[in-house]
């Protein structure tokens, strides 16, 4: 009988191995036999845990993908003064990534733009997790907003959608620019914009 501990080692491995060359390739140029080889795993191992290339793809959009989105924002968000925390969030971010994060640019951008329009699968966990942030800013926006540190005229949900946006647009800027000074500018503007939220 296969050790618990295992097979979910085995499963975390081929979800690892797969982002990266969803990542470094796209979804579609991913190759299962490279996947297989790099993960030193068996086809029928891979095939164990994911029917097919399709559901590897969903499994690593949401539970590597969409997860670290996530977790780069909940805790900044559940501040009680989420403003000064995104700004100091965006003020270290040119310095978090590498050469190679610039090149290779945000995968949930990579896969959604490449995929929305051919997998009606991909395009609903893509705009699952985007509705998702966006309410997680609005949230935040609004706890602010009832504590009186943001205007009373703003519109949370839109100014939620405008962050989520802006956001998502400069990581496709960055990665076809691979400039760090327009993203040290981007986020600057996005700081201006979130400080003149603030009654």
């Amino acid at each position: 009988m296969v050790d618990i501990r295992d097979s979910e080692l085995t499963r975390q491995t081929i979800l690892d191995i797969t982002a990266g060359e969803m990542w470094q390739h796209g979804y579609k140029a991913t190759s299962l036999s490279e996947i297989i080889k790099k993960a030193n795993v068996s086809k029928g191992a891979l095939y164990h845990h994911f029917k097919n290339k399709q559901a590897l793809g969903y499994a690593v959009f949401e539970e590597i993908f969409a997860a670290q989105f996530h977790e780069m924002f909940e805790p900044v968000l559940a501040q009680d003064d989420a403003i000064t925390a995104l700004t100091e969030l965006f003020a270290v971010m040119p310095s978090m990534g590498c050469e190679e994060d610039m090149i290779g640019g945000c995968p949930v951008n990579t896969i959604s733009q490449e995929m929305s329009s051919q997998d009606e699968g991909f395009r609903e966990l893509a705009n699952n997790m985007y509705q998702k942030k966006v309410r997680m800013f609005a949230e935040s926006f609004e706890r602010m907003q009832q504590s009186g540190s943001i205007k009373q005229d703003v519109d949370c949900r839109s100014s939620a959608l405008l962050i989520v946006s802006c956001f998502q647009g400069m990581m496709s800027l960055i990665k076809v620019s691979r400039d760090k000074q327009q993203m040290i500018d981007l986020l600057d503007g996005m700081k201006n914009y979130l400080n003149g939220l603030r009654a």
